[in-house]
Protein backbone atom coordinates (compact mmCIF):
# COMPACT_ATOMS: atom_id res chain seq x y z
CA UNK A 1 0.00 0.00 0.00
CA UNK A 2 1.49 2.89 -1.28
CA UNK A 3 -1.13 5.65 0.01
CA UNK A 4 -3.62 6.24 3.60
CA UNK A 5 -6.48 5.31 2.04
CA UNK A 6 -8.41 1.27 2.87
CA UNK A 7 -6.93 -1.09 -0.09
CA UNK A 8 -11.16 -1.21 -1.24
CA UNK A 9 -11.01 2.35 -2.58
CA UNK A 10 -7.21 2.86 -2.80
CA UNK A 11 -6.26 4.22 -6.76
CA UNK A 12 -3.45 2.77 -6.61
CA UNK A 13 -4.55 -1.16 -6.12
CA UNK A 14 -7.62 -0.36 -8.46
CA UNK A 15 -5.56 -1.58 -11.67
CA UNK A 16 -5.44 -4.78 -12.57
CA UNK A 17 -2.74 -7.24 -13.06
CA UNK A 18 -2.18 -7.02 -16.90
CA UNK A 19 -2.53 -3.04 -16.70
CA UNK A 20 0.29 -2.76 -13.84
CA UNK A 21 2.79 -5.14 -16.01
CA UNK A 22 1.88 -2.58 -19.28
CA UNK A 23 2.88 0.33 -16.85
CA UNK A 24 6.16 -1.46 -15.79
CA UNK A 25 7.31 -2.12 -18.79
CA UNK A 26 6.76 1.28 -20.71
CA UNK A 27 4.26 -0.16 -23.30
CA UNK A 28 1.27 1.67 -21.66
CA UNK A 29 1.79 5.31 -19.90
CA UNK A 30 -0.24 6.47 -16.79
CA UNK A 31 -2.97 8.52 -17.33
CA UNK A 32 -2.91 12.01 -16.16
CA UNK A 33 -6.12 11.92 -14.25
CA UNK A 34 -4.64 8.45 -12.36
CA UNK A 35 -1.44 9.69 -11.72
CA UNK A 36 -3.33 12.77 -10.20
CA UNK A 37 -5.80 10.60 -8.16
CA UNK A 38 -2.49 8.66 -6.45
CA UNK A 39 -1.00 11.53 -5.71
CA UNK A 40 -3.75 13.38 -3.69
CA UNK A 41 -3.78 10.57 -1.41
CA UNK A 42 -0.15 9.29 -1.24
CA UNK A 43 1.64 8.18 1.63
CA UNK A 44 5.46 8.52 1.34
CA UNK A 45 6.14 6.66 4.91
CA UNK A 46 4.01 3.56 3.28
CA UNK A 47 5.49 3.93 0.01
CA UNK A 48 8.83 3.32 1.59
CA UNK A 49 7.78 1.07 4.43
CA UNK A 50 6.21 -1.10 1.46
CA UNK A 51 9.75 -1.81 -0.28
CA UNK A 52 12.05 -1.88 2.91
CA UNK A 53 9.38 -4.67 4.01
CA UNK A 54 10.66 -7.10 1.28
CA UNK A 55 13.26 -9.70 1.51
CA UNK A 56 16.67 -8.58 1.20
CA UNK A 57 17.37 -10.51 -1.88
CA UNK A 58 14.25 -8.90 -3.54
CA UNK A 59 15.53 -4.99 -2.13
CA UNK A 60 19.37 -5.50 -3.33
CA UNK A 61 17.70 -6.70 -6.87
CA UNK A 62 15.76 -3.57 -6.80
CA UNK A 63 18.92 -1.50 -5.38
CA UNK A 64 20.44 -2.66 -8.66
CA UNK A 65 18.40 -2.23 -11.22
CA UNK A 66 17.71 1.51 -10.22
CA UNK A 67 21.37 1.86 -9.58
CA UNK A 68 21.09 2.46 -13.54
CA UNK A 69 19.31 5.60 -13.14
CA UNK A 70 21.06 6.68 -10.01
CA UNK A 71 24.30 5.98 -8.88
CA UNK A 72 24.33 6.72 -5.31
CA UNK A 73 20.93 3.46 -4.75
CA UNK A 74 22.06 1.12 -1.92
CA UNK A 75 20.15 -1.83 -0.62
CA UNK A 76 20.06 0.93 2.56
CA UNK A 77 18.08 3.54 0.86
CA UNK A 78 16.71 2.19 -2.01
CA UNK A 79 13.44 2.52 -0.42
CA UNK A 80 13.39 6.55 -0.16
CA UNK A 81 15.35 6.67 -3.23
CA UNK A 82 12.63 4.63 -5.30
CA UNK A 83 10.19 6.83 -3.53
CA UNK A 84 11.18 10.14 -4.65
CA UNK A 85 11.76 8.60 -8.29
CA UNK A 86 7.82 7.47 -8.48
CA UNK A 87 6.23 10.58 -6.80
CA UNK A 88 8.39 12.79 -9.82
CA UNK A 89 7.19 10.48 -12.39
CA UNK A 90 3.59 11.15 -10.99
CA UNK A 91 3.64 14.76 -11.06
CA UNK A 92 5.30 14.87 -14.28
CA UNK A 93 2.71 13.11 -15.62
CA UNK A 94 -0.02 14.38 -13.85
CA UNK A 95 1.30 17.92 -15.20
CA UNK A 96 1.86 17.23 -18.85
CA UNK A 97 5.03 15.26 -18.84
CA UNK A 98 7.29 18.05 -16.94
CA UNK A 99 8.61 18.23 -13.87
CA UNK A 100 7.69 21.26 -12.03
CA UNK A 101 8.49 23.48 -8.81
CA UNK A 102 5.55 22.14 -6.58
CA UNK A 103 6.49 18.78 -7.73
CA UNK A 104 10.23 19.29 -5.95
CA UNK A 105 8.41 21.05 -3.18
CA UNK A 106 5.86 18.09 -2.59
CA UNK A 107 9.08 15.76 -2.81
CA UNK A 108 10.75 17.77 -0.13
CA UNK A 109 7.05 18.06 2.01
CA UNK A 110 6.78 13.94 1.68
CA UNK A 111 10.60 13.70 2.85
CA UNK A 112 10.13 15.40 5.94
CA UNK A 113 7.14 14.05 6.73
CA UNK A 114 8.22 10.84 6.66
CA UNK A 115 11.04 11.68 8.43
CA UNK A 116 9.74 13.97 11.18
CA UNK A 117 6.23 13.74 10.63
CA UNK A 118 5.73 11.52 13.46
CA UNK A 119 7.65 13.00 16.11
CA UNK A 120 6.30 16.28 15.17
CA UNK A 121 2.32 15.48 15.96
CA UNK A 122 3.59 13.66 19.08
CA UNK A 123 5.36 17.13 20.17
CA UNK A 124 1.80 18.61 19.54
CA UNK A 125 -0.21 16.27 21.90
CA UNK A 126 -2.56 16.07 18.63
CA UNK A 127 -4.03 20.32 18.24
CA UNK A 128 -2.36 22.69 15.91
CA UNK A 129 -0.25 24.53 18.44
CA UNK A 130 -0.88 27.85 16.29
CA UNK A 131 -3.72 29.05 18.20
CA UNK A 132 -6.53 27.31 16.44
CA UNK A 133 -6.14 24.32 18.32
CA UNK A 134 -7.46 22.50 15.47
CA UNK A 135 -7.05 18.54 15.58
CA UNK A 136 -4.36 17.22 13.28
CA UNK A 137 -6.80 13.89 13.12
CA UNK A 138 -9.09 13.70 11.25
CA UNK A 139 -12.13 10.78 12.22
CA UNK A 140 -14.69 8.83 10.19
CA UNK A 141 -16.72 5.77 10.28
CA UNK A 142 -15.01 5.38 13.48
CA UNK A 143 -11.01 5.74 11.68
CA UNK A 144 -8.69 8.70 12.33
CA UNK A 145 -6.11 9.40 10.32
CA UNK A 146 -3.49 12.10 10.52
CA UNK A 147 -4.44 15.49 8.98
CA UNK A 148 -1.59 17.99 9.23
CA UNK A 149 1.64 19.83 7.44
CA UNK A 150 5.14 19.68 8.56
CA UNK A 151 6.00 23.19 8.28
CA UNK A 152 9.29 25.48 7.80
CA UNK A 153 9.84 27.61 10.84
CA UNK A 154 12.26 29.54 9.04
CA UNK A 155 13.36 29.39 5.32
CA UNK A 156 16.13 31.01 5.87
CA UNK A 157 17.27 28.35 8.01
CA UNK A 158 18.31 24.52 7.55
CA UNK A 159 14.88 22.90 6.53
CA UNK A 160 16.23 19.39 7.32
CA UNK A 161 16.70 20.73 11.20
CA UNK A 162 13.75 19.52 13.73
CA UNK A 163 14.03 22.66 15.53
CA UNK A 164 13.31 24.42 12.56
CA UNK A 165 9.61 22.36 11.54
CA UNK A 166 6.97 22.18 13.00
CA UNK A 167 3.75 20.24 12.99
CA UNK A 168 0.26 22.92 11.62
CA UNK A 169 -3.18 21.88 10.78
CA UNK A 170 -3.30 22.10 6.82
CA UNK A 171 -5.21 26.03 7.11
CA UNK A 172 -2.65 27.63 9.60
CA UNK A 173 0.51 25.81 7.15
CA UNK A 174 -0.97 27.27 4.04
CA UNK A 175 -1.38 30.86 5.89
CA UNK A 176 2.08 30.90 7.64
CA UNK A 177 3.93 29.34 4.76
CA UNK A 178 2.79 31.88 2.14
CA UNK A 179 4.99 34.91 3.08
CA UNK A 180 5.69 34.86 7.18
CA UNK A 181 7.26 38.03 8.43
CA UNK A 182 9.91 38.24 11.12
CA UNK A 183 6.79 39.14 13.87
CA UNK A 184 5.32 35.47 12.22
CA UNK A 185 8.80 33.91 12.22
CA UNK A 186 9.62 34.75 15.65
CA UNK A 187 6.28 33.92 16.94
CA UNK A 188 6.45 30.83 15.64
CA UNK A 189 9.86 29.97 16.93
CA UNK A 190 7.99 30.76 20.54
CA UNK A 191 5.40 28.60 19.97
CA UNK A 192 7.98 25.26 18.85
CA UNK A 193 10.02 26.44 21.82
CA UNK A 194 7.46 25.84 24.26
CA UNK A 195 6.52 22.65 22.77
CA UNK A 196 9.86 21.49 23.03
CA UNK A 197 9.83 23.02 26.89
CA UNK A 198 6.24 20.81 27.28
CA UNK A 199 8.02 17.48 26.00
CA UNK A 200 11.42 17.47 27.91
CA UNK A 201 9.45 18.39 31.11
CA UNK A 202 7.00 15.33 30.46
CA UNK A 203 10.00 13.08 29.60
CA UNK A 204 11.68 14.03 32.95
CA UNK A 205 8.40 12.52 34.72
CA UNK A 206 7.88 9.46 32.45
CA UNK A 207 11.67 8.50 33.24
CA UNK A 208 11.52 8.77 36.74
CA UNK A 209 8.18 6.74 36.56
CA UNK A 210 9.69 3.74 34.19
CA UNK A 211 13.14 3.44 36.41
CA UNK A 212 10.78 2.85 39.32
CA UNK A 213 9.02 0.30 37.82
CA UNK A 214 12.13 -1.36 36.61
CA UNK A 215 13.36 -1.59 40.18
CA UNK A 216 10.06 -3.34 41.17
CA UNK A 217 10.33 -5.76 38.39
CA UNK A 218 13.59 -6.96 39.53
CA UNK A 219 12.90 -7.38 43.13
CA UNK A 220 9.67 -9.54 41.97
CA UNK A 221 11.82 -11.69 39.65
CA UNK A 222 14.32 -11.81 42.24
CA UNK A 223 12.38 -13.90 44.81
CA UNK A 224 11.65 -16.54 42.21
CA UNK A 225 13.36 -20.30 43.15
CA UNK A 226 15.83 -20.89 40.25
CA UNK A 227 17.20 -23.84 41.80
CA UNK A 228 15.60 -26.39 39.76
CA UNK A 229 16.30 -24.64 36.50
CA UNK A 230 18.57 -25.98 33.50
CA UNK A 231 21.89 -23.91 32.89
CA UNK A 232 21.75 -22.89 29.04
CA UNK A 233 24.30 -21.27 26.80
CA UNK A 234 23.88 -19.09 23.85
CA UNK A 235 26.13 -16.85 21.89
CA UNK A 236 25.60 -12.82 22.12
CA UNK A 237 24.52 -10.28 19.44
CA UNK A 238 22.95 -7.23 18.78
CA UNK A 239 19.41 -6.16 18.85
CA UNK A 240 19.72 -5.44 14.99
CA UNK A 241 20.81 -8.70 14.38
CA UNK A 242 18.18 -10.70 16.19
CA UNK A 243 14.91 -8.83 14.65
CA UNK A 244 13.91 -9.49 11.07
CA UNK A 245 14.78 -6.47 8.73
CA UNK A 246 11.07 -5.62 7.70
CA UNK A 247 9.60 -6.03 11.18
CA UNK A 248 10.55 -1.76 11.68
CA UNK A 249 8.35 -1.22 14.58
CA UNK A 250 9.55 -3.80 16.50
CA UNK A 251 13.37 -3.41 15.96
CA UNK A 252 12.64 0.35 16.36
CA UNK A 253 11.27 0.07 19.83
CA UNK A 254 13.48 -2.64 21.03
CA UNK A 255 17.15 -0.18 20.20
CA UNK A 256 14.70 2.64 22.10
CA UNK A 257 14.45 0.40 25.02
CA UNK A 258 18.05 -0.83 24.87
CA UNK A 259 19.37 2.83 23.93
CA UNK A 260 17.84 4.48 26.83
CA UNK A 261 17.48 1.98 29.88
CA UNK A 262 20.45 -0.67 29.42
CA UNK A 263 23.16 0.61 31.35
CA UNK A 264 20.63 1.12 34.02
CA UNK A 265 19.33 -1.92 34.44
CA UNK A 266 22.88 -3.29 33.75
CA UNK A 267 23.93 -1.38 37.20
CA UNK A 268 20.85 -2.04 39.01
CA UNK A 269 21.14 -5.95 38.52
CA UNK A 270 24.92 -5.95 39.26
CA UNK A 271 23.86 -3.52 42.67
CA UNK A 272 21.62 -5.86 43.42
CA UNK A 273 23.85 -9.52 42.86
CA UNK A 274 26.02 -8.22 45.05
CA UNK A 275 23.15 -8.02 48.02
CA UNK A 276 22.15 -11.45 47.36
CA UNK A 277 19.17 -10.06 46.39
CA UNK A 278 18.89 -11.75 42.93
CA UNK A 279 21.44 -14.64 41.10
CA UNK A 280 21.51 -12.99 37.46
CA UNK A 281 22.50 -16.24 35.92
CA UNK A 282 19.38 -17.87 37.56
CA UNK A 283 17.08 -14.83 36.00
CA UNK A 284 18.72 -15.22 32.68
CA UNK A 285 17.41 -18.51 32.60
CA UNK A 286 14.22 -18.63 33.62
CA UNK A 287 13.63 -15.28 30.72
CA UNK A 288 14.82 -17.61 28.32
CA UNK A 289 12.87 -20.62 28.80
CA UNK A 290 9.87 -18.10 28.77
CA UNK A 291 11.19 -17.36 25.20
CA UNK A 292 11.65 -21.18 24.58
CA UNK A 293 8.62 -21.91 25.41
CA UNK A 294 6.78 -19.28 23.52
CA UNK A 295 8.39 -20.01 20.70
CA UNK A 296 7.21 -23.48 20.54
CA UNK A 297 3.50 -22.64 19.56
CA UNK A 298 4.08 -18.56 18.14
CA UNK A 299 4.38 -17.71 15.09
CA UNK A 300 6.38 -14.31 14.42
CA UNK A 301 8.64 -12.62 16.36
CA UNK A 302 6.24 -9.72 17.80
CA UNK A 303 4.26 -12.13 18.96
CA UNK A 304 6.38 -13.96 20.90
CA UNK A 305 7.71 -9.99 22.36
CA UNK A 306 4.12 -9.13 23.36
CA UNK A 307 3.45 -12.51 25.04
CA UNK A 308 6.96 -11.95 27.03
CA UNK A 309 6.09 -8.89 27.87
CA UNK A 310 2.32 -9.96 29.13
CA UNK A 311 3.98 -12.93 30.99
CA UNK A 312 5.90 -10.45 33.19
CA UNK A 313 3.28 -8.08 33.55
CA UNK A 314 1.05 -11.29 35.16
CA UNK A 315 4.24 -12.19 37.03
CA UNK A 316 5.28 -8.73 38.39
CA UNK A 317 2.17 -6.86 38.68
CA UNK A 318 3.85 -4.07 37.03
CA UNK A 319 3.33 -1.55 34.12
CA UNK A 320 2.97 -2.24 30.72
CA UNK A 321 5.38 0.09 29.57
CA UNK A 322 7.86 -1.03 32.10
CA UNK A 323 7.87 -4.92 31.13
CA UNK A 324 8.51 -3.62 27.68
CA UNK A 325 11.73 -2.12 28.71
CA UNK A 326 13.18 -4.98 30.37
CA UNK A 327 12.09 -7.39 27.92
CA UNK A 328 13.99 -5.45 25.26
CA UNK A 329 16.93 -5.41 27.78
CA UNK A 330 17.00 -9.10 27.40
CA UNK A 331 16.89 -9.24 23.87
CA UNK A 332 19.90 -7.45 24.03
CA UNK A 333 21.46 -9.61 26.36
CA UNK A 334 20.41 -12.63 24.26
CA UNK A 335 17.84 -14.73 26.45
CA UNK A 336 15.25 -13.56 23.84
CA UNK A 337 15.21 -14.35 20.19
CA UNK A 338 18.62 -16.21 18.39
CA UNK A 339 20.44 -14.51 15.46
CA UNK A 340 19.23 -14.59 12.70
CA UNK A 341 21.08 -16.94 10.14
CA UNK A 342 22.70 -14.90 7.27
Amino acid sequence: MITSLDSDIDPSESQKDNTLRAYANGSRELSDDYARSIIECLDYRNFVESINSRDDAIISRLAEDFSSIDASITPENVGEKAADIFIDILHRQAGGGRKSVSSTISNRRYNLKYKYGERLLIETQGSCPNKCGKPLYISRNEKSIPSYEVTVIDGNEAIDDYDNLIALCPDCHNSYSLAPNEDDIEEMIEIKNMLKDREFSEKGLFVLSIEKGIENILENLGGVDYSSLPKLNYDAVKVKDKIYKNDFLLIRKNIENVTSYFLFIDEKLKGMEKENKIHYEELSIQVRLAYLEARKTMNGQEQIYESLVDWLVTKTKQRRDSCEIMISYFVQKCEVFDAITK
